[in-house]
Formats: C-alpha cells, structure tokens, sequence
C-alpha cells in the first residue's frame, strides 16, 4: 500500500462519499483503488467543485489527484456529443 502524501491519513470509504458525494460503487471502488490521502481528495473535491481557488498551490493538478479527476469526470466527457 503507497503512504498517504504529505504525512495526511489515508481516505476512507465514507471520506470519499462525504469530499466527493454520491456515485456508483465501481467509480468509488476505482478511486480507493488509488490509495488516496484524505489531503489528495479533498483537493479533487475542491477542483471537481470549481474551488480550485481556495488552494494555497496555483499549480494543475497531478499524480493522484489528477487521476480522483478524472475517474469522477468521465461520465461528463462520455456525453459530450461528437464533433
């Protein structure tokens, strides 16, 4: 199991449903896949929220954050119609 960055406790389940809200269980199970810090998915609920702001880094997002993104926006870049 990775170490949780920066020293934060690793997330729990219930932390992912209570940062991120409701989602089906495959997306919840990908995201604890991660072994994500409760610091990395607070950072993706910040971002997926439009939030990004209120972060003290003005940098994109990367590694596992990046990756919480991405799982949670992927139904949305599904139903984008073709060009």
């Amino acid at each position: 199991m990775l170490k949780p960055s920066q020293g934060s406790p690793s997330a729990t389940h219930r932390d992912v449903e209570r940062l991120l809200g409701p989602m089906d269980t495959g997306t919840v199970m990908a995201i604890m896949a991660l072994s994500p810090s409760l610091q990395e998915v607070e950072k993706a609920a910040l971002h997926v929220g439009g939030e990004a702001a209120a972060l003290p880094e003005r940098h994109q997002p990367h590694g596992t954050v990046l990756a919480i993104i991405e799982l949670l926006t992927q139904d949305e870049e599904d139903d984008r119609p073709a060009r």
